[in-house]
């Protein structure tokens, strides 16, 4: 009897255990994910643990968006899938709230861009508008802000945004996709005058290539591809090339693939290896097979 006692005091005790860790799976493995953002080391490994991030709680993920203590850009990627569980109202006043108060500038960066992507919110323009009018704003941030109010049609950052591919800052991309989502072809002539009278660069390569993004904003898919291949033709602009180059690959399709194998072909064309680069992505994307450019580059 005794013995059946303790079989049956032992199979409850079991029983507990095993319920108990039947209650604690899913708290472990929902912190995997952030776990795995934690650890994460590359802007590769960062972007690829996003989907890993759908069995967080809310709750969870918004704690680490305002843990300061941790990576800008890795709180933006939990902050933006919290996003994702509530409605609009709600994630604008999450973003708005940690925005305003966070100093991160890789954050603040991130969350200016995907406030402007809330096109017709008020609440999410109005705290753009505010934040942009601030002199004490850092100026990454306010070319960042000059994004998300162009996203939304308001041409009020037109002027940073120019400035900062006029001179060149490490963050003159985003005065380029602002101006490029503005349509602003009236800067055109201020572009074209000052990379032919710099003798920069990177000045001269930064003008060229917000010029092309700014042309191809409002071109039909023919039309981009022949501005594409004219910068491929250029010389004495590497990086504008190898930019061209890479957009004719993320484009994929018969015209792109006809413009970069007309270059390619020349290995002393100034522009081969951004058409090489080219091929390179479009093959990566799954546009083209490597078999099919041999095949091309024989005929």
């Amino acid at each position: 009897m005794g013995s059946i006692k303790m079989q049956r005091h032992s199979l409850n005790k079991s029983n507990v255990v095993f319920v108990a860790l039947f209650v604690l799976l899913p708290t472990l493995v929902l912190a995997r994910g952030l776990n795995d953002l934690d650890k994460a080391k590359t802007n590769k490994d960062i972007r690829g643990i996003r989907a890993s991030l759908d069995g967080e709680t809310r709750e969870t993920l918004l704690g680490y968006a305002k843990n300061s203590s941790k990576d800008g850009k890795k709180r933006f990627i939990a902050l933006a899938s919290a996003c994702k569980k509530m409605s609009e109202d709600e994630s604008v006043d999450a973003v708005v709230g940690i925005f305003t108060k966070e100093r991160d500038k890789d954050l603040r960066i991130s969350c200016a861009v995907w406030m402007g992507d809330r096109k017709t919110n008020e609440k999410a323009k109005n705290a753009l508008k505010k934040a942009f009018k601030s002199d004490k704003e850092d100026k990454a941030v306010r070319a960042a802000l000059a994004i998300g109010l162009a996203t939304m049609g308001d041409d009020s950052g037109k002027q940073v945004a120019l400035d900062a591919i006029l001179k060149s800052e490490y963050f003159a991309d985003f005065g380029m996709l602002a101006l490029e989502r503005l349509k602003a072809k009236d800067v055109l002539p201020t572009l074209r005058n000052n990379r032919k009278n710099s003798s920069d660069y990177w000045v001269q390569n930064h003008c060229r290539i917000a010029e092309l993004r700014i042309e191809m904003s409002s071109a039909s898919e023919a039309e981009k591809v022949n501005l594409l291949r004219a910068v491929l033709t250029e010389d004495g602009y590497f990086h504008a090339r190898l930019w061209a180059g890479k957009r004719l690959g993320e484009m994929g399709g018969s015209l792109a693939k006809d413009a970069l194998l007309s270059i390619v072909k020349n290995l002393n064309h100034p522009g081969a290896y951004g058409a090489r680069k080219g091929f390179q992505i479009g093959v990566e994307l799954g546009h083209w097979k490597s078999e099919e450019l041999n095949e091309w580059r024989e005929k």
